[in-house]
């Protein structure tokens, strides 16, 4: 059984799950116009729910008992925090749909963890998986703000549009790394190489530009996901002799933000 380095508290090391979650619940903020009481609460209760998967699944990694106690301790803290928070959405404001919202998630998280327990938290179902989840916390959010008085289609397709974001970027971090393995020196060798993350893009304007010609998006919709795109095709041409994955993780983020920012504020100026 391998041992958990002991002390401090245990936060999840994902940096991209961070660079999703985080832009994610923004995003529901922007959309919902407001900071308010309930909206912070949901705040605290993702937080302390993202948090929490970490003692979870260290758990399982670790044999050392002390280390054990310690993560069984932060994990009740961080349940704790969560439930009263999402108690308080649901009594105090009636915000009702997030008991089944929760439900779904804990469902997911289980899941999640199972493939983390096995390592295939990393495979394409598990990325689809977590992305699909961590998505849910923008229209979650914009929920928590607003309650009744939101718009059910704004939620729904704003849930749409990010993860068609997200999924973008799984094609595109793995061909970073195998364009580190393989490098591709001609045209056609770095467009073979990145035919997948170039793909994903087009689909996923595609779909973009459909939900809007239908009225189901404002041009913000196509707009939010262009920085992104133009990345990719660029990201596909140009090879550098050494891929700092780092620096890609920071890149992701910078476009997670400036597609949250985009879309958000889109929608109240376009």
């Amino acid at each position: 059984m391998a041992q958990v380095k002991r002390g401090g508290i245990p936060l999840p090391k994902e940096h991209g799950g961070w660079g999703m979650f985080i832009p994610a619940l923004v995003l529901g903020g922007i959309l919902a116009g407001t900071i308010n009481v309930p909206l912070l609460m949901f705040y605290g209760a993702a937080l302390a729910f993202y948090i929490f998967r970490e003692p979870l699944f260290l758990l399982q990694k670790t044999s050392d008992p002390q280390r054990k106690k310690e993560l069984v301790w932060w994990s009740i803290f961080f349940a704790l925090i969560g439930i009263i928070f999402t108690i308080g959405l649901l009594y105090a404001f009636e915000r009702w749909i997030l008991l089944w919202i929760g439900i779904i998630t804990s469902i997911v998280l289980l899941w999640d963890n199972q493939l983390r327990k096995n390592r295939k938290e990393r495979s394409v179902f598990g990325e689809i998986l977590g992305i699909i989840q961590i998505s849910l916390a923008a229209p979650t959010s914009y929920y928590a703000a607003l309650g009744a008085l939101g718009d059910v289609s704004v939620a729904f397709y704003t849930w749409i549009l990010l993860v068609l974001f997200y999924l973008t970027s799984i094609p595109y971090v793995k061909l970073k790394v195998q364009q580190q393995i393989h490098k591709p020196k001609t045209f056609a060798e770095k467009a073979r190489l990145g035919r997948n993350s170039l793909l994903v893009q087009v689909l996923a304007l595609g779909v973009a530009i459909t939900l809007f010609f239908l009225g189901l998006v404002p041009l913000a919709g196509i707009l939010a996901l262009l920085p992104n795109a133009i990345k990719a095709w660029i990201g596909v041409f140009n090879v550098p002799s050494r891929v700092n994955l780092k620096k890609v993780g920071f890149t992701e983020l910078y476009m997670s933000s400036a597609f949250a920012l985009i879309l958000g504020l889109g929608y109240w100026l376009l």
